[in-house]
């Protein structure tokens, strides 16, 4: 997973005929990248958190934590946070999370009531005691985990198990999309689909192992371009706002994305990252990437350039960053951006993952 965002309404259906639970999402700035935002309100309280198709653990910024290292802090922090009322925190067993961009979060188990429009339900979730990370630049964050729970053997549920072990939903299949807008809108939909929303048919990618899904090959640029081909690990991970991808494949993508499209141009390195004036992005070509199906098709996955370049530049500048890098793992990570204009359905039960273009 990487950090980033996904604001939250929640919007939830009877839960006693276990319908859908339907979410507004958008695309925020979280620092100087942007996400995919949750927005929720647990035991009265309004918290934030990071929506995670690459992480299984639900946990909130434990107040009296985080004010003890920033006094005041929760009041400019973008999650906010979460404190025991009108008694201290009861602290239930600790537990290490360990994040893809080097960071680990120590939690202590918890129970609160997150407030769904027709009612409450209890949801068991950590709080957060202690966080390291290996750059000042990585802050303390929240998450709602949706991946799936696998063979898990620690024990705690994902907030999709609980919802439906509590008829809330009657699966733990979940759907999200968002529009192509600079301020990207969407839903999030807990426990099923809205064919309403997508242009049929949907194409399905096989899920492997316990979230990954096999990435055989990419393409950048027009037909007369190679494609090339790989066989590799990957993720489909909304927690992510990068697309990564292994070492040895980070100049050959950039130097194609600078030379394929309507417009040859010189790719720029700043700050760790390859940059481009943000209006050249109109000259850049599409980058596909290809996933196994579960019959053995190839399913393909165009990412245009306003999925893979930065919405907007900082004040003050006219440059975009390129939101491809090296993944840390030397894997295939394909981040929330590829949401744009799109339609994703994880089915972890069915072990596949549908993709569609919006309506």
């Amino acid at each position: 997973m990487s950090v980033h965002l996904l604001w939250i309404a929640l919007a939830v259906s009877n839960p006693v005929d276990a319908a859908v639970v339907k979410v507004d999402i958008s695309r925020e700035l979280e620092g100087l990248s942007y996400g995919l935002t949750a927005k929720l309100k647990v035991d009265g309280q309004d918290v934030k958190a990071v929506v995670d198709t690459g992480a299984r653990e639900t946990f909130f910024i434990w107040r009296p934590w985080y004010e003890t290292l920033v006094p005041g802090g929760c009041k400019t922090i973008l999650y906010k946070c979460y404190d025991c009322k009108p008694d201290q925190c009861a602290q239930g067993p600790n537990y290490e999370v360990s994040f893809s961009d080097g960071s680990k979060v120590t939690l202590f188990e918890h129970t609160g009531k997150f407030a769904f429009d027709v009612g409450e339900v209890s949801i068991d979730f950590g709080l957060t005691k202690d966080y390291k990370s290996p750059s000042s630049k990585i802050d303390p964050h929240a998450g709602l985990g949706l991946r799936s729970s696998g063979k898990s053997t620690s024990g705690r549920k994902t907030l999709l198990d609980q919802l439906v072990s509590r008829k809330v939903i009657s699966t733990d299949v979940f759907s999200l999309y968002l529009t192509t807008a600079e301020h990207a809108t969407g839903k999030l939909i807990l426990g099923g689909d809205d064919p309403s929303l997508y242009k049929a048919p949907m194409s399905f990618v096989k899920v492997v192992k316990t979230g990954f899904v096999t990435l055989t090959g990419f393409h950048i640029g027009g037909d007369s371009y190679p494609r090339e081909f790989v066989l590799s690990d990957g993720y489909l991970d909304t927690g992510a706002d990068i697309f990564g991808v292994p070492a040895k494949f980070l100049v050959t993508i950039a130097h194609s994305i600078a030379t394929r499209g309507k417009k040859r141009f010189q790719m720029r390195r700043e700050d760790g990252w390859y940059v481009i004036t943000c209006t050249d992005r109109q000259y850049l070509p599409d980058l596909t990437f290809f996933m196994d199906g579960p019959d053995g098709s190839e399913v393909p996955l165009v990412i245009t350039p306003d999925a893979y370049v930065e919405p907007k530049p900082k004040p003050g500048s006219k440059d975009c960053k390129l939101l491809v890098d090296e993944d840390p793992d030397n894997e295939w990570t394909i981040g929330h951006p590829a949401l744009l204009g799109k339609y994703f359905s994880f089915r972890w039960g069915e072990k596949k993952i549908g993709i569609a273009e919006l309506k």
